[in-house]
């Protein structure tokens, strides 16, 4: 008797495994991906959580990729800006 109702448990464990399993494989596989992501940056951290890269609009409306060292100092940045803004 203890054998059968192992069964049935396994049985409805696993069917509801597969309904749930294929529910959520066709939730994931049916989306299209997104056409346009928009963030106004994004930021690059090294193994310690210091922000070493930054691609982003500046407040002044300029759009920069700037690198910084360890110690936080910009090293490098590359992007375009208005010069006739103040």
């Amino acid at each position: 008797m203890k054998t059968a109702h192992l069964v049935i448990v396994i049985a409805i464990t696993a069917v509801s495994s597969a309904f749930i399993g294929g529910t959520i494989s066709y939730e994931l596989l049916s989306k299209r991906p997104a056409e346009v992501l928009r963030v106004q940056s994004i930021e690059i951290e090294d193994s310690k959580g210091q922000v070493r890269g930054r691609l982003g609009s500046e407040k002044d409306g300029a759009v920069l990729l700037r690198f910084m060292s360890p110690n936080q100092r910009p090293v490098l940045s590359v992007g375009s800006w208005d010069r006739d803004r103040p």
